[in-house]
């Protein structure tokens, strides 16, 4: 049998409702949706200032028809339900970016758990609600992290160039899925959170056949570790080696990490085969270490995870990799400086909903056609980058290159803008000059 159990939401003349992102309470009688509302009725002030349109948690009882607005002229969706259904994790964009929230299943204190502003998105209790696990965007790329369901002890769980999103726990609480292009597509990926260590290894650039690879290995304790460990070494495997042979690297001496800022890092070289197939490879990642229990380090353990993103590419994919980072990360320090000088000037307080005023004059100036040719070649150069022609791609980025390369520096920039309103500030002191002079000389004829 088939039923509508939000009847009565069609548009009444000011936008329309869509019902969406539905979240079951544990009692199988409430339902949980969000509602979005737009364009916003006349005299309705959302909570979110500037925002176009409001989207409401509801509550609905699939039984009894009963319905509530949990978060009017709010930006909420709901995400998921403690196992004892008290407390609902949300997230809402009552920041200028999404954050999470907890409240009660009644929609009473409601509460912010994350503040950094940057984008958190999938919360998603543990099963015995002590934790929420979510994907944030706070370390500048989509990772997984987790937090205490009372805000406290927010942790990184993974730290890759790739995206990690969309995380669920298993039932014993004691493994995280989760989704990443790390092997090239999105696939699921296993966490496991009883490990004492956090292993990850990063591929400076896209390998090339018959040329060295460069690889950074950096190992920390897991947040659960507690002791001090010891690693002795560290070893990888290629899929294009046989089985059992691994590039070995000794550490002398032995590393001892004692807390979670503990770190040990080494750049491992490994030579690529002539025959190595274009595209994305696996790889093995083995560390062995101990536990150092009474200033004694115990039997020797072992690490080991496999990955697949490692690119063995062209060439020219080699170059295409290294400049698409230099690019991007200077084209957003000049972003970044046009806007806190916006700012500085007092012109906006934040970037959220009220435009920077100040950058988009800094768009309509001579100065910035600079920084608008190199942006224009870099993103169509992006596009062709990400879309594998990286032949195509490699000559926008390298006459994006070329143009900064000639932009004028900020200094200089800063120099001769001082030059200008110091010449201006003497044109009234030489022009009484010229005048006494001129009439002076006008005297004596």
């Amino acid at each position: 049998m088939l039923l509508s159990i939000t009847t009565g939401h069609a548009s009444i003349g000011f936008g329309r409702y869509i019902q969406g992102r539905v979240c079951w309470h544990p009692d199988g009688e409430r339902l949980y949706f969000e509602e979005a509302t737009f364009p916003i009725p006349p005299g309705i002030s959302p909570v979110v200032l500037g925002d176009v349109a409001t989207v409401a948690i509801h509550m609905i009882n699939v039984d009894t028809g009963y319905e509530r607005d949990l978060t009017p002229r709010c930006h909420d969706y709901p995400m998921s339900f403690s196992p004892d259904g008290k407390k609902l994790a949300t997230i809402s964009f009552r920041t200028p970016n999404y954050g999470l929230w907890i409240m009660n299943a009644d929609g009473t204190s409601q509460t912010r758990l994350t503040w950094d502003d940057q984008g958190d998105r999938d919360p998603r209790f543990c099963p015995d609600g002590r934790k929420i696990v979510y994907w944030s965007i706070a370390s500048g790329n989509p990772d997984i992290w987790m937090i205490n369901a009372d805000g406290s002890n927010r942790t990184q769980l993974t730290r890759s160039s790739y995206q990690d999103a969309s995380p669920y726990w298993s039932p014993d609480g004691k493994k995280i899925v989760f989704e990443s292009d790390r092997a090239g597509s999105f696939d699921i990926w296993l966490l496991s959170l009883d490990r004492l260590l956090d292993v990850n290894l990063g591929f400076e650039y896209s390998a090339t056949q018959g040329g060295q690879g460069r690889a950074l290995l950096t190992v920390r304790p897991s947040r659960d570790a507690g002791g001090t460990l010891q690693l002795d070494k560290v070893a990888l495997h290629f899929d294009w080696e046989a089985a059992g042979e691994y590039l070995e690297k000794p550490i002398s001496p032995p590393k001892t990490l004692s807390g979670p800022d503990d770190m040990y890092q080494v750049q491992i070289d490994f030579p690529v085969p002539e025959d190595a197939a274009l595209g994305y490879h696996f790889y093995d990642v083995k560390v062995l270490y101990s536990e150092i229990v009474s200033g004694v380090a115990g039997p020797i353990k072992t690490y080991e995870h496999s990955a697949g993103d490692l690119s063995v590419g062209t060439p020219e994919q080699a170059q295409c990799d290294r400049l698409y980072v230099e690019l991007r990360d200077r084209l957003e320090q000049l972003h970044a400086e046009e806007i806190e000088r916006s700012i500085s000037r007092g012109e906006a307080a934040s970037e959220g909903t009220t435009p920077l005023k100040g950058y988009f004059d800094y768009l309509l100036k001579p100065d910035s056609e600079c920084f608008l040719k190199a942006n224009d070649e870099f993103y169509e150069a992006k596009y062709l980058y990400l879309g594998g022609d990286y032949a195509a791609a490699l000559p926008h980025f390298q006459r994006a290159q070329t143009i900064l390369g000639e932009c004028p520096s900020e200094a200089a920039t800063d120099q001769t803008q001082t030059g200008l309103l110091i010449l201006l500030a003497l044109l009234p002191v030489v022009a009484a000059i010229l005048v006494t002079f001129f009439g002076f000389r006008t005297r004596r004829n």
